[in-house]
């Protein structure tokens, strides 16, 4: 409840939605915000989810941002309800990124669909959250079979929109690339 986290609430003054909430530019691209289980729970999140991706089913581009990684890199456990609340229905409305933080840590998925790789139709899953704080180290590289990139690395990730499509970069605090990709 709102009442359990006055300060993240303080910040986005008359949300009417909970924690939960969208940013719309024109009809062309739209960022979802989701509360990973912080102050709401995952399921009942899943029909105003729906909801809003079907009203902006046209839009081009579509993002999905929160906390708590559905599919992290090891550091804790994977947010297995979000992979079976969310993560249908990011596929059904075609949501072309999803950004996901709390494992301190850089990481790119590969494209994920139906929890398995499908590089033509899956969804990428970028992350997560590592730029103000201390890194985590990712405790298996290469062992988890969805995971494309990990390291252990503050980053900053640049989207792109060019010709259509989104492209990906992601950045140290001096500039260097560390990972990019379409």
């Amino acid at each position: 409840p709102r009442s359990e986290a006055p300060f993240f609430y303080s910040l986005f003054f008359g949300m009417k939605e909970g924690s939960k909430f969208t940013i719309d530019f024109e009809k062309y691209l739209t960022v979802v915000a989701l509360d990973s289980g912080h102050t709401e729970n995952i399921k009942p999140q899943a029909p105003w989810l729906r909801r809003v991706l079907h009203e902006r089913k046209a839009f081009p581009f579509k993002f999905v941002c929160y906390h708590r990684p559905a599919w992290g890199t090891g550091v804790k456990n994977d947010a297995v309800e979000i992979q079976r609340a969310w993560c249908p229905l990011f596929e059904e409305f075609g949501v072309d990124a999803v950004f996901e933080n709390d494992h301190h840590t850089y990481k790119r998925t590969h494209r994920l669909r139906s929890n398995r790789v499908d590089k033509k139709n899956g969804i990428l899953y970028l992350g997560d959250g590592c730029w103000g704080v201390d890194t985590r180290a990712v405790p298996k590289p290469g062992k988890l079979w969805y995971l494309a990139e990990a390291a252990s690395r503050r980053h900053l990730i640049c989207v792109t929109v060019q010709n259509g499509k989104p492209s990906y970069t992601a950045y140290e605090a001096d500039g260097k690339v560390i990972d990019q990709c379409a």
